[in-house]
């Protein structure tokens, strides 16, 4: 009871966001950074030097962004805060590497036993130390890869977990149209909470476009998510409907075009100067999940900006979750080489 109480307690949120069924490690899908919150909740596909994408996208860590680093703080649900720190290296004619450690705090919990005693407070938590690497294998691919290793502590009981995230980008000649393949937490558990825990690995499969049109400052994403599950529908008590007169139960069900949009998350970017840049998302699943039968407000929208100060870059990032609160990520990033350096 208690262990259940425990798993329930952090895990709730991210199950409402996914539903994908409470998977061990949950908090490796949830982007930290502004600018993919921002985006819809999907990471960012540009080649640029934005580093902070490396995270979710190794293939996309490439040669200009050596040196840089940057931290990356969510504000969640409740009194949770996720976050990510990461550092780039480029070793030139080997590969581009990257460091980056991810972290969820879920604040503090009151802890009770099965007869509903006080046991005091404990604060769950999870972390993974990652190691990417990126080769470019001709003028229009490149391919990447990351290990990772994850931690996770939950009042006395604890898990871990190595995983491996491998991508794949193809670029024109421009550069502005872009494709991707990404397969995400690929592995397993090394060691459960307990020994009658049952194992579901938090994997992905996704699939994205991104194109910046060529005579206008904009650039558009799209991205398909979730590709390893193909029907992300649950059963939702609103489709069901109870006639009180005979008893009789009758329930709608959920289309085709309802299922495909689950899996679709649409943002744009645009560039309105070198040092400035608004942003918008979309996603569906969100929207359907999330928001009220008759009230679904902003729920499943999504903005934010980048500014460029001097050595470092500032970013923010906003989504509505849920009519009754959203999600908000700062972000800072700054190329280590250029201190001491005048710009």
């Amino acid at each position: 009871m208690k262990k259940g109480f425990l798993f329930s307690a952090f895990i709730l949120p991210f199950c409402l966001m996914a539903q994908i069924g409470g998977a061990n490690f949950s908090f490796l899908n949830q982007v930290t950074d502004a600018r993919s919150l921002s985006l819809g909740g999907n990471p960012m596909l540009a080649w640029d030097v934005d580093a902070s994408k490396g995270i979710w996208n190794p293939a996309l860590l490439n040669n200009e962004m050596n040196g840089q680093a940057g931290v990356n703080i969510l504000n969640y649900l409740s009194n949770a805060t996720l976050s990510s720190l990461y550092y780039v290296k480029d070793y030139e004619d080997i590969a581009t590497f990257s460091l980056s450690v991810q972290s969820a705090d879920y604040g503090l919990m009151d802890g009770y036993d099965i007869s509903g005693n006080e046991t005091g407070t404990f604060n769950p938590y999870e972390m993974s130390v990652n190691l990417g690497a990126s080769r470019k294998l001709n003028e229009r691919f490149h391919v990447g890869a990351q290990v990772k290793l994850v931690y996770s502590s939950l009042e006395s009981y604890s898990a871990s977990g190595l995983f491996v995230d491998f991508s794949s980008v193809y670029t024109n000649e421009s550069e502005r149209f872009l494709m991707s393949l990404i397969v995400r937490n690929f592995g397993g558990i090394l060691t459960n909470y307990t020994s009658e825990s049952t194992t579901n690995i938090p994997l992905e499969v996704n699939f994205a476009l991104s194109h910046k049109l060529e005579h206008m400052p904009l650039r558009w994403l799209l991205n398909i998510e979730q590709l390893q599950d193909p029907d992300l529908t649950y059963d939702d008590p609103n489709l069901i409907e109870v006639n009180s007169i005979d008893n009789t139960v009758t329930k709608d069900e959920f289309s085709f075009s309802d299922k495909v949009l689950r899996h679709v998350t649409a943002g744009a970017e645009l560039m309105l100067s070198k040092n400035f840049h608004f942003r918008f998302g979309y996603n569906y699943r969100l929207r359907q999940e999330l928001g009220l039968k008759d009230f679904k407000n902003g729920v499943g929208l999504s903005w934010g900006f980048s500014m460029r100060l001097s050595k470092f870059k500032l970013q923010y990032g906003r989504a509505t979750y849920h009519v009754a609160g959203a999600l908000n990520s700062f972000s800072v990033a700054v190329d280590i080489n250029k201190f001491g350096k005048k710009l």
